[in-house]
């Protein structure tokens, strides 16, 4: 793609590159005025340190990783996703499979550990907002899946019935 490029302009809020040839203008928004908006959000948060426990199968992320829900409501994932201003939302991220952040406005910035039943919690939360992709270390990570069904598990997550694959 480099070959094609012929021209590249930057200014503090955008990045332009415009292609040689017959090919459109290929337009790319630098995050920085956007970071500086959505600043004061998380800076208002209190962090929370999470560590999968040994044993627990470990964190998953997806293509789409900061996952903002409320907690205890029912988890649309991103199709419905609602506003990271509301008070009662909490933000998750996972950072590697063994160690997350949640951002929440109440509560104390803490670190604690997750058993295999937390972590799965924690998981389908974040699988519920992937748009395309689920990325973990291996497949044993674990997800909860409706009531008074056992926990799954990431070796058999393809042949689950209660997946729901978002096409396009």
């Amino acid at each position: 793609m480099s070959r094609a490029i012929s021209r590249a302009t930057r200014n503090s809020s955008k990045l332009t590159l415009t292609r040689s040839g017959r090919a459109p203008e290929l337009r790319l928004r630098n995050g920085a005025g956007a970071l500086e908006r959505l600043y004061w959000y998380f800076d208002a948060r209190k962090w929370r340190i999470v560590k999968a426990k040994e044993g627990s199968g470990g964190f998953v992320t997806t293509n789409n990783p900061v996952c903002i829900h409320r907690p205890g409501g029912v988890n649309y994932g991103n199709q419905y996703a609602p506003g990271l201003g509301l008070g009662d939302r909490d933000v998750l991220f996972p950072l590697s499979s063994n160690v997350a952040l949640i951002g929440r406005t109440e509560g104390d910035e803490d670190v604690i550990e997750l058993n295999h039943e937390g972590v799965a919690d924690f998981n389908s939360t974040v699988m519920g907002c992937a748009m395309k992709q689920i990325y973990a270390a291996d497949d044993q990570y674990r997800y909860t899946r409706p009531a008074g069904k056992p926990l799954g598990k990431g070796c058999t997550l393809l042949q689950d019935p209660n997946l729901r694959v978002r096409e396009g």
